[in-house]
């Protein structure tokens, strides 16, 4: 965490450019089990934080837009009328379309830094590195830390340290320490 904060402070967070000359990704990977010492650390960073930085928790954004677009009692009436996996199917193309990354973008507006949480909390129904590259495509002119309850290798992420995703490259991984 003293290195997030340090990156933040010497602003090593907001000049860190790729070859493309836009803002890199970073992912700040932590063990599953300090979920709730990382959302305590998240809200302080984004109160004291000199900068202007926003907080997405990724899942409390998908429960906004599905209950906006359909509403949340739909979901629990398809799971309980079918099972999780339909769930999923029913959530896909809301997801898959650029609904979710066009509100991220709305509420990235102004700011100076992106962060995004709760990524945990969507498994199965979103992965981290889909939400990642449609933002890299979007957001070139603030960094975004994706806080992601796992491992990072800096090619693959691996959620829970359990399940590994897709290859991912595109981020600097920001340790603890």
């Amino acid at each position: 965490m003293a290195t997030l904060e340090r990156m933040l402070e010497d602003g090593t967070l907001f000049c860190n450019k790729s070859t493309g000359n836009e803002l890199q990704n970073y992912i700040f990977d932590y063990p599953p089990e300090e979920e709730h010492t990382i959302r305590s650390f998240v809200k302080r960073l984004v109160r004291q934080s000199p900068r202007r930085l926003v907080n997405i928790n990724l899942f409390e954004a998908v429960l906004q837009m599905v209950d906006e677009e359909t509403g949340i009692d739909r979901l629990f009436e398809i799971e309980a009328e079918e099972d999780s996996e339909s769930l999923v199917d029913a959530l896909s193309p809301m997801l898959e379309s650029d609904r979710l990354i066009q509100r991220i973008l709305q509420r990235a507006e102004d700011t100076e830094g992106l962060l995004l949480t709760g990524v945990g909390s969507l498994y199965p129904i979103l992965r981290s590195h889909v939400v990642l590259n449609r933002l890299s495509e979007r957001l070139t002119d603030i960094p975004v830390v994706l806080f992601f309850p796992g491992t990072y290798n800096g090619l693959q992420l691996r959620l829970f340290d359990l399940l590994t995703d897709d290859h991912y490259y595109r981020a600097i991984r920001i340790t603890a320490g």
